[in-house]
């Protein structure tokens, strides 16, 4: 059993599990029975909506009857709507899938799954040719203050953000470049409330005529519908929306384009919301990475496509106390907080994922040097002596016994003060491979992702190599070079 918390996911889950088993679910939601299709009166699968599944809806399902209970949009699953569900369903294995798995009342995920089974980023997915690449814009608008904006439940509080952005002049400050920039990009915007929706696809209409539409939880769903096919068809550019393409929607991208921008025109704290509406824009056309290629083959193929990018647009003004969310927290992975914070301080259009790369180098140079610094410091200054591993940055790894009884080789030691390490009289012969290794070994992993990004082949150069290569490249204002060479 399949269980979803709106209309939409319920048909988009029916339909995924239909292409992919050949096996036709039966839908319990509203006036939708699953009871009395399928083999033994009784559907193989059945992809239910969480508010039918109550009273006796619920218990004319046995558990005995499933194999197990997946919860669309599981970082949903902690509330207190979905609790006598799962109780029903005692003993049968959950699974959770979600792309958001924080929650703003920080109730942990952990009192309804018991693990993490799989975890897998926006940033991976696009880095393996899965996603198409995320370009950002921030738009400044001067009358913009949310200063005075609450939080509540960890996030902006929702009438007192939307009062802000229903502001007549911020509308206009907001809509204006958006336009302009956004040239011919078939977009999704997002909105705080209804008016504040309604108004823009009004402004939006006002400077090109027929198209922008709005949808919210008030339009009918056949409406909807309606709406959200015309805009898959391509038949008006803007589409503007109230929480309802926010999680699960699937751009059909019938007009061979796509969402090629996501403009987020209302401003959020939430890590989950935000991957959410960042995440309506992000999918290849369809057939683009479907087959058996490899990830290269994938980022290539999607290059090469009409929707190489998405382009996010951002808008900042007086934040005040808050600490907003924007693309590169979202894509920054891993990435340290003194990484994601250099990016977000740029301005214009940029690759979020590639600025993120150089950020990271950038920050990892200051470092070594910094590193450096101490390590000649403490030789002039204390006469130690100097640590060869503490000098190239890296942490030496445990010896096996016998290659730590013999000292390092004359040849070894040579070897490793022509390439300017210091202190290797008292290291031995494993420390000494170590250490060569990290001098003229292949180039690390970091250092082949920056070579490939701008052309060059890795398995060309060694580390030292690489590293006067990425400087090369860094010293020409992060552009290859036309005199460097393979």
């Amino acid at each position: 059993m399949v269980i979803a918390h709106r209309e939409e996911l319920i048909y988009q889950a029916a339909k995924k599990l239909r292409a992919i088993t050949g096996i036709d679910p039966g839908i319990e939601m509203a006036d939708q029975r699953a009871h009395g299709v399928g083999f033994w009166d009784h559907p193989m699968i059945v992809c239910a909506s969480k508010d039918t599944l109550r009273g006796r809806r619920l218990e004319k399902f046995e558990a005995s009857d499933f194999g197990c209970l997946v919860i669309d949009e599981a970082h949903h699953a902690p509330a207190k709507s979905y609790s006598n569900i799962i109780s029903h369903f005692k003993g049968v294995p959950l699974l959770g899938v979600t792309a958001t798995p924080d929650r703003h009342d920080e109730i942990a995920l952990g009192n309804v799954f018991q693990s993490v089974a799989f975890d897998y980023g926006l940033a991976d997915a696009i880095r393996d040719g899965w996603l198409v690449r995320v370009r950002q814009d921030q738009i400044t608008v001067a009358d913009l203050d949310l200063s005075n904006v609450r939080v509540t439940a960890g996030d902006l509080n929702a009438a007192e953000l939307s009062a802000v952005l229903e502001h007549e002049k911020v509308l206009h400050e907001m809509v204006y470049p958006t336009i302009d920039i956004v040239g011919d990009r078939r977009t999704l915007i997002f909105c705080a409330s209804v008016h504040q929706a309604e108004r823009v696809a009004e402004i939006i209409d006002r400077h090109r005529p027929g198209s922008a539409r709005s949808v919210s939880g008030t339009t009918p769903s056949d409406e909807r519908a309606r709406i959200f096919k015309d805009f898959g068809n391509g038949e008006f550019q803007f589409l503007v929306n109230v929480g309802i393409a926010t999680e699960g929607w699937d751009d059909p991208a019938t007009d061979g384009r796509g969402v090629q921008c996501v403009a987020l025109m209302r401003m959020t704290q939430s890590r989950s919301l935000y991957a959410q509406m960042l995440g309506r824009g992000t999918r290849p056309l369809p057939g683009v990475v479907d087959g058996d290629f490899t990830a290269e083959e994938r980022v290539a193929r999607i290059a090469a496509s009409k929707k190489p990018s998405m382009l996010v647009l951002d808008y900042k003004g007086n934040a005040g106390r808050h600490q907003l969310v924007y693309a590169s927290d979202i894509l920054g992975g891993k990435a340290l907080d003194e990484v994601v914070s250099k990016v977000k301080e740029k301005s214009g259009s940029f690759d979020v994922l590639e600025e993120i790369d150089i950020a990271e180098v950038e920050y990892q140079r200051k470092l070594e040097a910094a590193r450096r610094a101490r390590v000649i410091g403490t030789a002039q200054y204390e006469r130690v002596t100097v640590d060869p591993f503490a000098h190239l940055g890296i942490a030496p790894k445990r010896v096996a016994w016998w290659f730590a009884q013999k000292p390092a080789s004359d040849a070894q030691k040579a070897l490793l003060r022509k390439n300017g390490v210091p202190g290797v009289d008292r290291i031995n012969m494993g420390e000494a491979k170590q250490l060569i290794d990290k001098v003229m070994g292949s180039p690390s992993e970091k250092q082949a992702k920056m070579l490939r990004r701008f052309g060059y082949d890795p398995a060309k150069y060694d580390r030292k190599g690489a590293s006067q290569i990425i400087d090369a490249v860094a010293a020409n204002g992060w552009k290859r070079p036309v005199e460097v060479a393979q």
